[in-house]
């Protein structure tokens, strides 16, 4: 964790308000394509049935032996809006993948495979060409596969994205049907999670021995024990489990965009692409 920067707290607002003005003062008609686009070879479900039937998130290299397969299929769909000017010529792009934008590990500042994906569409269509990437459902999705030992990296995601990006945008992409403009918001209640003594208990004899640390809770990590029981303490001295939990859904013509402000696992994706009339839609997670 980090200290809460309390003079950057001061100066965000001012600097999201300036981004939203300058915006608001650059608006320019443009038009809207949208397409499809399909990537499998670099993102891995990172949740995996071990040969014993526990469940185990990011194995270590000691685990690889008793792997039996990753717990889900990934999701391999790449959606792609985008936006032209009224002469016919690209703008940029808005794009959603299911895969988390933490593959440069450490603890160096980067931008990720998104800004290489950046990078790349710039170099095709000029300096001036936007890139928006907004985070798929991808709660359990990361760029290392366990199984077959391959790990990609930022620039080699980034490459494999843009490649398809370019493809969707000139070879497969149809126009929005209209300019209609919806957005709704409302929050639901749900409630949080409660840790039950059995892993309460389980916690506490981890904590004594690290030998001890085995099923049935292994997707917790090395340092989730600990984290667990802040979590019980905590959550304890609430008047109760309810959790307020905003979620928004805009639509630009026939093109649906889910919005929600956690990490959800991709499976939750699913429901909502079947449920849009259009079959068109962007998914942001994070937001």
């Amino acid at each position: 964790g980090s200290d809460r920067d309390e003079e950057f707290m001061k100066l965000f607002p001012r600097l999201a308000a300036d981004a939203i003005t300058l915006a608001y003062k650059r608006l320019q008609k443009c038009k809207l394509t949208y397409g499809m686009g399909h990537e499998d070879r670099c993102a891995f479900v990172r949740d995996y049935v071990m040969d014993n039937g526990v469940i185990i998130t990011n194995p270590g290299v000691k685990y690889k032996d008793n792997l039996l397969r990753a717990y889900s299929e990934p999701d391999p769909d790449l959606p792609v809006l985008t936006v032209w000017d009224e002469n016919g010529e690209r703008m940029g792009v808005i794009f959603t993948y299911a895969l988390h934008q933490d593959t440069t590990g450490g603890k160096r500042y980067s931008g990720d495979y998104s800004s290489e994906v950046a990078k790349q569409l710039k170099d095709r269509y000029g300096h001036k060409f936007a890139s928006i990437y907004v985070p798929g459902y991808c709660g359990d999705i990361n760029h290392s596969d366990k199984l077959g030992g391959t790990q990609w990296n930022h620039r080699s995601i980034g490459k494999l994205l843009s490649e398809e990006i370019i493809r969707v945008t000139e070879e497969a992409s149809a126009p929005v049907t209209d300019e209609t403009l919806k957005v709704n918001a409302q929050s639901i209640i749900v409630q949080r999670r409660r840790v039950t003594p059995e892993q309460s208990a389980h916690c506490r004899w981890v904590l004594e021995d690290p030998k001890n640390r085995k099923s049935p809770y292994m997707m917790l990590g090395s340092k989730g024990y600990v984290v667990q029981l802040q979590y019980e303490e905590e959550t304890a001295k609430l008047p109760n489990n309810d959790v307020d939990m905003p979620l928004q859904v805009m639509r630009i013509g026939d093109v649906w965009f889910y919005i929600n402000p956690y990490e959800v696992y991709h499976q939750y994706a699913q429901p909502l692409k079947e449920a849009t009339p259009s079959g068109k839609w962007l998914m942001s997670e994070m937001a």
